[in-house]
């Protein structure tokens, strides 16, 4: 585990510092600092939504930014952006999970309720 968190707010509509938690609900990160960490298309920890914890994906070398992938929690994003992580898998626009090519899904760990979404589970 990277780090827990919770929030310090429920907003009703998302922000760009906000985290899509489930369907219809975003939060304001607690401690702050979470809430600036960036996006990338190979990101090394996932957010754990119902654990409420940021969980490394792999080890972590020291100075490394710490990133994760916006989609996996972010259905629509509030602000669409030009990647630029550098990673070889750069996806290049950042709109959120429904814009994602599907072929691509295997390549990332998604929150369960995006992975509700990407199956039909969901409409909304």
């Amino acid at each position: 585990m990277f780090h827990e968190f919770s929030s310090s707010e429920d907003i009703e509509e998302p922000t760009y510092l906000s985290l899509q938690i489930d369907h219809n609900r975003h939060i304001h990160l607690k401690p702050d600092f979470l809430q600036y960490l960036n996006h990338s298309c190979d990101p090394n920890v996932y957010v754990d939504v119902q654990r409420h914890e940021f969980i490394c994906l792999r080890d972590i070398e020291v100075n490394e930014e710490i990133t994760f992938f916006y989609p996996s929690t972010e259905w629509a994003m509030e602000q669409v952006f030009s990647c630029g992580c550098r990673s070889a898998n750069c996806l290049g626009e950042i709109k959120g999970a429904m814009h994602l090519d599907r072929n691509l899904l295997p390549r990332y760990k998604f929150t369960p309720h995006i992975m509700e979404k990407l199956h039909g589970k969901v409409s909304k």
